[in-house]
């Protein structure tokens, strides 16, 4: 029996030592694919979604309103419309309502002539204003209706409280209140040195020049105006007591719009007296501007202006009674008066709106 041959692997020789082992390993593992840019594309991807959902979520300024499919509103309303937010223009058969302005800030109606309803959606975020010749109205939330007629203009609050601003002030209307004001002729007539009849005044105005001058004294100007008081009392009953300036103002514009205007002037005096109270500024604005442009009483009106300025008015107002008291003075014939007043708009409003007027009666 023959022997057999050597084990194998005692005949076979290992030539390949530990470092070259090593190589070929390092070379495989270099072949192999790698996967490392996987955790930065998750990165990347959880990143893009963040930043979507913040895009859906972060607060966007509010679009301009739309009719309630989407549609853009009309320039001008021939019938009721629903808007995107809930509210609702309803304006009557023949009225001309136009929309002047529509942004995230405001909404604005111009109403030409007619009637129309709003209803406004409370906490929307911006303002509604309507415009009806010297009249604007400006709401957040409420429904109420504008009426301008041939001859006034008539706010109605039927729900919430609304803003109204006409060259007299501004009032601040409730529910179930109700405003009218008398509008301003097409063409104002010609200044004259002597009162004409108001078309609108069914009673005929005294044509008296007035002859007090600004520079009496002040107990000739107390006698002057006991005088007229007198007179003009004298088919009237003793009036009733003044519950505030507020109530007083308004049973004035009922007197002006029955054309009982020297009645208007004397319950605006006495309203404007009211010292407490907070409206008693703007009863003698409103009388100082009934003075000036329907009685023809430029001293009068001198120191209604006077007298607003010393109480309390809005800004804008307190500007106009500025204005107006030089005016007043100019019309008057007191130069010396009207330069002061001039010099006091022109040093505390340099860059008003009335400074193109007012400036050319300035002093030195």
């Amino acid at each position: 029996m023959s022997q057999l041959p050597d084990p194998v692997h005692e005949v076979l020789e290992d030539t390949v030592d530990e470092a070259r082992v090593q190589r070929l390993w390092r070379g495989i593992e270099g072949q192999r694919p790698r996967r490392r840019g996987a955790p930065l594309a998750v990165a990347g991807a959880l990143a893009a979604a963040a930043a979507a959902l913040l895009f859906w979520l972060w607060p966007r300024p509010p679009a301009p309103l739309a009719l309630e499919g989407g549609a853009p509103i009309p320039a001008r309303l021939d019938g009721a419309i629903a808007l995107d937010d809930g509210s609702t223009v309803t304006p009557s058969a023949g009225a001309r309502l136009t929309l002047v302005r529509n942004d995230p800030e405001a909404i604005t109606w111009a109403l030409e002539a007619g009637r129309a309803r709003f209803s406004v959606t409370p906490g929307g975020p911006r303002a509604w204003r309507v415009l009806a010749g010297e009249v604007e109205v400006q709401v957040v939330g409420t429904i109420f209706e504008v009426d301008r007629g041939d001859a006034e203009t008539t706010v109605h609050v039927e729900r919430g409280r609304v803003e109204v601003t006409h060259p007299t002030g501004t009032r601040l209307l409730t529910a179930g209140t109700r405003f009218r004001f008398p509008n301003a002729p097409a063409h104002p007539p010609v200044p004259l040195p002597v009162p004409v009849p108001l078309p609108e005044s069914p009673i005929e105005m005294e044509t008296e020049p007035e002859t007090e001058p600004e520079s009496e004294s002040e107990s000739g100007s107390e006698s002057e105006t006991e005088t007229g008081s007198e007179s003009e009392s004298e088919s009237e009953s003793e009036p009733a007591p003044l519950v505030s300036a507020e109530q007083a103002m308004a049973v004035a514009d009922e007197a002006r719009r029955e054309g009982r205007e020297r009645e208007a002037a004397s319950i605006l005096e006495r309203a404007s007296q009211l010292r407490g109270d907070p409206a008693a500024g703007l009863a003698a604005f409103t009388l100082g501007r009934l003075e000036l442009d329907r009685l023809n009483r430029p001293a009068r009106a001198a120191r209604a202006f006077s007298r607003a300025l010393d109480l309390s008015l809005p800004p804008r107002l307190r500007e106009d009674a500025a204005a107006r008291l030089v005016d007043a003075h100019v019309a008057a014939g007191d130069e010396r008066a009207a330069a002061l007043a001039a010099n006091f708009y022109l040093r505390d409003y340099p860059n008003g709106r009335h400074r193109a007027r007012v400036r050319p009666h300035a002093g030195p």
